[in-house]
C-alpha cells in the first residue's frame, strides 16, 4: 500500500494494493484511490499552513532584514527584563548588578542594530550613486 498524496484539507488518498474494508465498511479495489477524513489532522494542518504562512509574511527574505529584526526582538526582551528588574524588590545590590549586566546587553544589541542600519544606508547610497 502507497500513499499518493496528501491534502490539508482533510482528504487523504491511498492507494490500496488489496481490497480494504474501512470502519464503515466500504470496501475498495486495488489501485483504486481510498478517501479517508481525517478532520481533527485537517485543522491541525490547517492551522500548521496558516501558522507558517502568516511566519513567512512577517519574516523578511532579505538575511540583513531578518537580523535586524532579531536584534531588535531580542533589545525588546531585554527592555523588558530591565523593566521588570526595576520593579521588583531585590535588594540593592543585586539589582545594581543584574541592571549593569542587562544594560550593557542593551548597550551591545543597539550597536549592532546601528551598525547593521549603517552598513544598509551605505550600501543605498552606492546603489544611488552607481
Amino acid at each position: 500500500m502507497t500513499i499518493s498524496a496528501i491534502n490539508p484539507a482533510a482528504r487523504t488518498y491511498i492507494y490500496a494494493g488489496k481490497p480494504a474494508e474501512d470502519e464503515q465498511g466500504a470496501s475498495s479495489r486495488p489501485g483504486e484511490p481510498i478517501r479517508v477524513k481525517l478532520p481533527a489532522m485537517a485543522q491541525a494542518a490547517a492551522a500548521q499552513s496558516a501558522q507558517q504562512a502568516s511566519a513567512s509574511d512577517d519574516e523578511p527574505a532579505d538575511p540583513t532584514e531578518r537580523l535586524l529584526k532579531q536584534l531588535e526582538k531580542q533589545l525588546q526582551q531585554v527592555m523588558q527584563q530591565i523593566a521588570r528588574l526595576k520593579a521588583s524588590r531585590i535588594p540593592g545590590e543585586q539589582k545594581a548588578v543584574q541592571l549593569n549586566t542587562l544594560s550593557a546587553e542593551a548597550i551591545q544589541l543597539q550597536q549592532q542594530i546601528n551598525s547593521i542600519q549603517q552598513q544598509r544606508l551605505a550600501a543605498m547610497k552606492g546603489a544611488v550613486t552607481a
